[in-house]
């Protein structure tokens, strides 16, 4: 056997125990040498010209690696592979996802989706730490988010998407002004509506998204909205408020930690029970959305019964459960 075997084994190392056929050849080994290892189980050939330097199942961040290695040196993890690697998902994706240069042209390859591109590729390192995910080149995160949302199959998906980018601090001005400049970006007036920089634009499209999935899809009465009074000397202001009924609906559009009421939300609660005996129901951005939007008209037509409504939602479509969760608060 001619060449430098510890050279090749060194060089594996460093890519998760694995080699291609370059570093083969720059080790002075001949392809055939490696190809009867493969044939005896001994290595195994991953894809085209990258073979794993062990037998067994390979680990995640193996068959990564083994993705750019068969992508090239421009290659980036993409995707949700990305995603993964950016902590937008909290289990690594089935399918490996890699991001090539439009010239590149590659052969379909077994668990490994190829995307193309003419834009810039963004590599990065990856946010997650440990040594394991050392050298999986990936797309940023601000185009990661980008690219998950081009290809979400809901609108509801898109939000869980936004809440997890923001929940990884990333800056809503540059993903508003990113999704800007892609005009083909699918579900991009969605995204930048739940992105808007400003309060005020944060809270419309939230009431909104309440009043149409929420109030009109089943058949409840329409609240009153921003309803400003004086209560010990201050004023107070609620989302909505069903009036005559004792209820108020509160919406928190906060996207990063969302759920969390402040002090401030805590006593105009308790102003608004002790001064007018109103009881107040909490919502955020995923209760805008189905199959959440039916549990919260449920528990919005519950409240309204409990103050005297003589009505019923009435189910927003096929498979809606507003009745069944209406029922159970109500009897």
């Amino acid at each position: 056997m001619k060449g430098d075997l510890s050279q090749l084994l060194d060089t594996a190392a460093g890519q998760h125990g694995l080699v291609t056929s370059n570093d083969i050849e720059a080790a002075g080994m001949a392809e055939c040498w490696v190809s009867r290892r493969a044939t005896s189980g001994m290595w195994q050939r991953v894809h085209r010209g990258v073979y794993a330097t062990s037998p067994g199942t390979l680990t995640w961040e193996q068959r990564a690696r083994a993705a750019l290695l068969y992508g090239g040196p421009r290659a980036v993890l993409s995707h949700r592979s990305a995603g993964y690697l950016h902590r937008l998902l909290a289990e690594p994706p089935d399918s490996i996802e890699i991001l090539v240069p439009y010239s590149v042209v590659l052969r379909a390859a077994p668990e490994v989706a190829i995307h193309r591109t003419r834009r810039s590729l963004g590599a990065v390192q990856p946010s997650r730490p440990g040594e394991h995910f050392r050298g999986l080149r990936c797309r940023e995160m601000v185009e990661t988010v980008l690219d998950m949302v081009d290809v979400a199959a809901t609108d509801r998906e898109v939000l869980s998407l936004v809440i997890a980018a923001f929940q990884q601090r990333i800056s809503h001005r540059l993903l508003a002004s990113r999704a800007g400049r892609r005009h083909d970006l699918h579900h991009r007036s969605h995204l930048l509506r739940i992105i808007a920089e400003t309060p005020d634009g944060v809270e419309s499209e939230l009431e909104r998204r309440y009043h149409d999935v929420v109030e009109r899809a089943h058949g409840l009465p329409t609240a009153v909205r921003q309803r400003r009074e004086k209560v010990r000397g201050r004023w107070i202001r609620s989302d909505c408020s069903y009036e005559g009924f004792g209820l108020l609906v509160e919406l928190d559009g906060e996207l990063a930690h969302p759920g969390r009421a402040t002090s401030a939300d805590v006593t105009r609660d308790n102003d608004s029970l002790v001064s007018r005996d109103e009881r107040t129901l909490r919502f955020r951005w995923p209760h805008t959305y189905v199959p959440e939007a039916c549990v919260a008209a449920a528990q919005v037509g519950g409240g309204l019964r409990r103050g005297g409504w003589t009505g019923a939602p009435r189910p927003c479509g096929p498979g809606c459960t507003v009745m069944e969760g209406f029922r159970l608060l109500t009897r």
